[in-house]
């Protein structure tokens, strides 16, 4: 309600800045970045890419390429990269890339599914595949961030692909 009372007395833009600033957790972990993605839908001009990310987060675990995104939202493959681009500030690859490591990330923390099982639901073709790409983003990979983050005091299930870590 707050945020409404700023929006009406001071426009969108100040209460969507606000809310990003007051973004809080609990104990946020030092190496966790203090981000909603939510909130980073709503800072879209662009009503139709606001609702194309929302649909992209519902559909992970498919198969989203340029030309299905394009379509999606009627604009031809080029057209559509300059304008996801621009509203983002990431390639629509890059994007969808990161979403699906902040899906596996709530899933290691939330779940007791296998690294493989949590790849595979958020659309990582391969476990190899989600383990470069979850590193790539978060430093340390998917059985030490479960480690770490896990919200249960129940050890993690064993996966068939073993993890090196190197220094």
């Amino acid at each position: 309600m707050s945020l409404a009372l700023v929006a009406d007395d001071h426009g969108r833009r100040h209460a969507l800045s606000t809310a990003k600033w007051m973004v809080m957790y609990l104990q946020r972990p030092g190496d966790q970045s203090q981000f909603s993605a939510p909130l980073k839908r709503q800072s879209t001009a662009r009503t139709d890419v606001a609702e194309l990310l929302a649909w992209i987060d519902a559909h992970l675990a498919e198969r989203l390429t340029v030309p299905v995104l394009a379509g999606r939202m009627g604009l031809g493959e080029r057209q559509f990269a300059r304008v996801f681009l621009r509203e983002t500030g990431s390639t629509p690859a890059a994007h969808l890339d990161a979403q699906r490591v902040h899906a596996a990330q709530r899933l290691l923390q939330d779940s007791d599914l296998t690294i493989a099982a949590i790849g595979t639901r958020c659309g990582f073709g391969s476990v190899h595949t989600f383990h470069r790409a979850f590193k790539h983003h978060t430093s340390v990979t998917p059985q030490t961030y479960r480690r770490h983050f896990t919200s249960t005091a129940a050890p993690a299930p064993a996966d068939t692909l073993q993890e090196t870590e190197t220094p």
